[in-house]
């Protein structure tokens, strides 16, 4: 066999060898727990999100949105782009307003479902990863615990206008020790990779909602039942204002 054929061989086998690592990297399940939808986690580049509230839609804005899937996380979906709806109390979802996102989606019946408020906006490192700052999204302050965000070589600084927005907001969401402020913008290069960022959603609000918990089996789908949950969600009620409101229901 003369040198030519033998670099040839090589590179075949080189060839076969990287389509064969690549088939072997299986995505996780999501730990969808028995009689709960489907859990999809992705990293997504916006194609396009639509308003497409109705009037049977009560108070939140219903809409559609399709991206391209740019890395699975968890759950099983074989196309490179996928469409879903999803429904927010407060507008168009914050997610719409960045071009990468880390989301995670309800399958229900062959229809994807955004999992209400759940998502981060996510960079790119110069390590070739996806990041993303963790607490300008998390629907609790409690829930920071769980997410310690390091230094990072984002490929750009992560950078948010605060225009409008309070003195206590903007110390809330982009705290001092993370964030430079100059003018109307902060810009920060700390942050989370997009796997740690969703170990730390298993502990946090998915757990809440039924994943990752075997003592909960909570179905989660934009119905009438789950809208309500998700309502708690928003208001986050603690027990001493539960208990007081209960109370005050019951004198009225």
């Amino acid at each position: 066999m003369n040198i030519k054929n033998i670099c040839t061989a090589l590179y075949l086998l080189s060839v076969l060898f990287i389509i064969s690592c690549k088939q072997k990297q299986v995505v996780p399940d999501c730990g969808t727990p028995p009689g709960a939808d489907k859990l999809f986690v992705f990293v997504g580049e916006k194609i396009e999100v639509n308003d497409i509230t109705d009037e049977d839609d009560g108070m939140d804005l219903k809409f559609s949105a399709k991206y391209k899937i740019l890395q699975k996380i968890c759950g099983v979906y074989a196309s490179d782009t996928i469409s879903f709806t999803g429904y927010d109390h407060y507008g168009m979802p914050e997610f719409s307003k960045s071009k990468t996102s880390l989301l995670f989606l309800l399958a229900y019946n062959d229809t994807f479902y955004h999992a209400k408020y759940l998502h981060f906006d996510v960079h790119k490192t110069t390590d070739n990863r996806w990041a993303g700052y963790p607490y300008k999204t998390l629907l609790r302050i409690e829930d920071s615990i769980h997410f310690k965000p390091q230094k990072l070589d984002f490929v750009l600084p992560i950078s948010y206008s605060v225009e409008g927005r309070t003195r206590r907001d903007v110390k809330r969401f982009y705290p001092p020790q993370f964030f430079t402020r100059k003018g109307d913008s902060v810009t920060t290069t700390w942050g989370n990779y997009v796997e740690d960022l969703y170990s730390a959603m298993k502990k946090t609000a998915l757990k809440r909602r039924g994943y990752f918990d075997t003592l909960q089996r909570n179905t989660l789908i934009v119905n009438e039942e789950v809208k309500i949950a998700e309502r708690q969600e928003e208001l986050a009620f603690s027990k001493t204002d539960l208990s007081s409101f209960k109370q005050n229901w019951q004198n009225f």
